[in-house]
């Protein structure tokens, strides 16, 4: 993560302490219209297509716009990529995370309400040590306190009785009387620990959709690039640390400051490891050379020696080069992870 100001210290502490913390005005004006711009297309796209509506199977929550969103997409980079959201996800969930997904949350006017809940459920809360999950809720559009804003219980995630217990029964989708409706201007980012702070949306009275992208942030190593190296022996998985670490920080020169880093001399990725944003970057890049190879040996030292060439892969097929020099596809499955991702030669 390379853009924006620090975490301070008492931002630190609010958030440990409270659960959540409002961060105002985080991205400047001319990001804030092209996301709302993007988002508003998307959420009319859906609702035509009927992904909101009552009664649908589909739909996650009734006149609520959900989709997911692809963290590489240089349009998202903004949220992903603050570098207060890495000092944030360090401060809490502590040791090794990973960005574990990007969403949109839209509910449509007169929809959103949600009863008080912690997203992890009420039977297995944790209230102490390091958070099981951070949430980094980027208002879109400003939030008011009539179109659907964010409403929390400050200090819930600390406390294992459950608060709507002081509510009469039948009132648990009610008011609290610790609550905190966020208000916050486009732009601003609230911070919170979505799996034991207890929250919810409210009624979107307005005549738009509020917009909401969540960056959801995870302890630990990323599953899927941990379950690819791990079916690796220990040279083709340092073969493979190398290539991704090749493809995300060599390919545009960019530093990722204060972003997982990866352990050259260990055939696992470490530190705070590379994330599913990382991962789609991957992906993307691997996508976008379908159809050639790679020389992984740039360096043709001995005379008449050829760079070893490796198959590249898309979702569906792997693609080489026969000895007739025609490229061919042959299905994906047929081809072990470690040849895909390089790190053995065809």
């Amino acid at each position: 993560m390379t853009t924006g100001r620090r975490l301070t210290v008492a931002e630190r502490d609010a958030l440990e302490r409270d659960g959540y913390l409002l961060v105002a005005s985080l991205l400047d004006g001319s990001a804030v219209d092209q996301l709302r711009a993007h988002l508003e297309a998307l959420v009319a796209q859906e609702v035509a297509a009927g992904h909101a509506n009552y009664g649908d199977p589909g739909t996650v929550e009734a006149g609520v716009v959900h989709a997911k969103l692809e963290p590489a997409d240089p349009g998202f980079r903004p949220l992903c990529e603050h570098r207060l959201l890495a000092d944030a996800a360090v401060a809490v969930l502590g040791g090794p995370w990973h960005m574990s997904g990007l969403g949109l949350r839209a509910p449509l006017p007169g929809c959103g309400h949600q009863g008080w809940h912690p997203d992890f459920g009420i039977e297995h809360r944790s209230t102490s040590g390091p958070w099981r999950s951070l949430s980094a809720m980027w208002c879109i559009t400003a939030f008011t306190a009539d179109n659907g804003s964010l409403r929390v219980i400050p200090g819930s995630h600390r406390v294992a009785a459950d608060p709507v217990d002081v509510l009469a029964p039948g009132c648990e989708m009610g008011p609290h009387p610790d609550e905190v409706k966020i208000v916050a201007p486009a732009g601003s980012v609230i911070l919170f620990n979505g799996a034991d702070l207890w929250h919810s949306g409210t009624f979107n009275y307005s005549m738009r959709p509020r917009l909401a992208v969540t960056a959801s942030f995870a302890p630990g190593d990323s599953p899927r690039l941990r379950l690819q190296i791990s079916s690796l022996s220990g040279c083709r998985a340092a073969a493979l640390t190398i290539r991704i670490t090749a493809l995300i920080l060599g390919r545009s020169g960019r530093r990722f400051s204060g972003f997982p880093r990866v352990d050259l001399c260990c055939p696992a990725l470490c530190g705070d490891t590379v994330g599913s944003a990382m991962g789609s970057i991957v992906d993307r890049d691997l996508r976008s050379r379908r159809g050639r190879f790679e020389t992984i040996s740039p360096c043709r030292r001995n005379a008449g020696q050829r760079g070893r060439r490796w198959p590249v892969t898309d979702r569906q097929h792997t693609w080489f080069t026969d000895r007739s020099g025609t490229q061919r596809a042959r299905p994906a499955a047929a081809v072990s992870l470690s040849k895909c991702f390089g790190a053995e030669p065809s």
